[in-house]
């Protein structure tokens, strides 16, 4: 089965993408610096609680786990 990815865009705060479940995931650089590293966030529109709110320390981290997500939805 092929893998299916999504396409995130760059928006205005960092990067935007619409799973196929219809859910819009936001990707940005979080405002926190640990040492040198800046830390990215990924937030979900409607998640008023932040219980998926993920961190990483790269972007494409958090695009790998979104795109991991999308295979098993």
């Amino acid at each position: 089965m092929e893998q299916s990815k999504m396409k995130f865009t760059k928006s205005n705060d960092g990067y935007i993408a619409t799973r196929k479940d219809g859910q819009v995931i936001r990707i940005s650089l979080s405002g926190y610096n640990d040492g040198k590293n800046s830390t990215w966030v990924s937030r979900y529109d409607d998640d008023f609680d932040g219980d998926s709110t993920s961190f990483a320390a790269t972007k494409r981290q958090l695009v790998a786990e979104e795109n991991g997500i999308e295979e098993r939805t």
